[in-house]
């Protein structure tokens, strides 16, 4: 592993222990969740290479949208081991589109920036149908959630930190380099609010069935570690960096979508199975760094 990597594998650490440790001190950072990630978006968008994406072939977009979602669901019916609340979360989280941090993690993994923003883009806006489709063919239950408020986060998320970064870099070229200078740093630190406010959410329920919890991780963590491995090995058709990016893409799923829908639609009895899902496919992004080491 790189420094880089190795920094923002003790980051990822950092920000989940925290809510386990301070899970009420992350609550206050639940409410800003988005703004994070429009920060994290921009400082991201701001150092790429824009040229990239025309060269995402529509071939590549095709292999992500049926690992991402056709064969993530598939690799949760090992779910059905369990009782049906938490059969349906895991479901539900792998069903969910790409995260919006995907991007930022493909770029500290050397992976490629722009193929992930389309890949977010594009899931998010399928998933307003797949996802409902889905979990009414897994579970039988048709899922809740606001259409117009999802596009609007999407908005909020991908298109206006887009936009922002360039202006920035258009118009304000001489603060847009100083930005950068404080890009990286900026970045960790609002990957420990994003990490610490989202697992604080769910760590009530985490606490009162310790067991289950740990049950849960001894499938989720395997079930990850297959589509790493099974999305890296199809992304080296198109090269290294793709590689990177279509496996990242595949296992970093928008979880905090996932607790709203998923406590909407179906209570707290679900949300055991989100919260891990949550923690597990960010200890993956360390040991996507070991295994890329390899």
């Amino acid at each position: 592993m790189t420094l880089r990597e190795i920094r923002l594998s003790l980051i990822v650490f950092l920000g989940l222990s925290l809510g386990f440790i301070l899970p009420q001190i992350g609550l206050i950072f639940k409410p800003f969740l988005v703004y994070f990630l429009m920060t994290l978006m921009f400082f991201t968008i701001l150092k790429m290479d824009l040229a990239g994406f025309r060269k995402i072939s529509f071939r590549m977009i095709f292999v992500a949208l049926f690992l991402i979602l056709v064969f993530m669901p598939l690799l949760s019916l090992v779910g059905i081991l369990f009782t049906p609340l938490i059969f349906a979360g895991i479901l539900l989280a792998f069903s969910c589109p790409s995260a919006v941090a995907t991007a930022f993690f493909a770029d500290v993994f050397k992976g490629n920036s722009s193929l992930a923003i389309i890949l977010t883009t594009i899931t998010t806006l399928i998933s307003i149908v797949t996802l409902p489709l889905t979990m009414l063919v897994g579970v039988g239950v048709l899922i809740k959630f606001d259409v117009i408020s999802m596009i609007f986060n999407l908005i909020q998320m991908i298109l206006i930190p887009l936009l922002a970064a360039i202006l920035f870099r258009k118009y304000l070229k001489k603060l847009s380099e100083g930005a950068l200078k404080y890009g990286n740093l900026i970045s960790y630190i609002v990957i420990i609010y994003i990490l610490w406010g989202g697992v604080a959410s769910g760590i009530d329920y985490i606490e009162g069935n310790i067991y289950g919890f740990l049950e849960i991780n001894l499938v989720i963590i395997p079930l990850l570690t297959v589509a790493l491995l099974f999305s890296y090995k199809i992304g080296k058709m198109f090269g290294s960096e793709h590689a990177i990016t279509l496996s990242i893409a595949t296992f970093l799923k928008n979880g905090i979508l996932a607790l709203v829908i998923g406590f909407i639609t179906f209570g707290s009895g679900v949300l055991p199975a989100l919260v891990t899902n949550l923690i597990d496919q960010n200890i993956m992004l360390i040991l996507l760094g070991l295994f890329l080491k390899k």
